[in-house]
């Protein structure tokens, strides 16, 4: 059970209670795999289903910034694991973006990038193959890549220097890539419409 900290209405928290919250979110999920993909029901509801689990499990169910945090990593990281799936395979896609390779590219793109524009960097990749590339063992980005300007920016700050929040945040990233993984091993449908669509061909 996790201790009730003050609100603060109308005023943002500070970047070090919003980090402590986050960390207590994120680690909240920890072993919760089979919690989040039997209420998501399919693929598509998963980063939601996280964020809101997150939220009941610390009983700070309306904690909308760290909520957001665990949405948006679980929505771009998602994206990713879905066209790896469908590139090379659930058990390579697993491989290849738990690897070191992977966690210095999610590092590396995570400090640099504006969330908004990591997570559009996700969907390119997701629907077109742009950015990373990879392969059955690695997950990198494109050789001589260059983000444009606009991308650029404050990102998230367990990316940066300290080795301890570097390492925290692979783990993360590592949970977020087999749950999902996991999903797709299931066969989960993508989205509530396949989801009627599959049950339909059962009858």
């Amino acid at each position: 059970i996790y201790m009730i900290e003050p609100r603060y209405f109308g005023q943002k928290p500070s970047l070090p209670l919003m980090m402590k919250r986050g960390e207590m979110f994120f680690d909240s999920l920890e072993g919760a795999q089979d919690e989040i993909l039997e209420r998501s029901k399919h693929i598509g509801k998963i980063a939601s289903v996280a964020a809101t689990l997150a939220g009941q499990k610390t009983q700070h169910e309306g904690d909308g910034e760290a909520k957001q945090l665990v949405y948006a990593a679980y929505l771009s990281i998602g994206r990713i694991t879905d066209r790896a799936v469908q590139q090379v395979g659930v058990d390579s896609a697993e491989n290849a973006l738990t690897s070191d390779a992977a966690h210095s590219t999610f590092l590396e793109t995570s400090k640099t990038l504006k969330s908004v524009n990591f997570d559009g960097t996700a969907r390119e990749f997701q629907k077109f193959g742009n950015w990373y590339q990879l392969d059955n063992n690695t997950f990198t980005l494109q050789e001589n890549v260059d983000f444009p300007n606009k991308y650029i920016g404050k990102g998230c700050p367990y990316a940066f220097g300290n080795p301890d929040k570097a390492a925290y945040f692979s783990r993360q990233t590592d949970t977020i890539v087999k749950t999902y993984v996991e999903a797709h091993r299931r066969n989960m449908p993508r989205s509530s419409m396949h989801r009627v669509v599959n049950l339909l061909m059962r009858d």
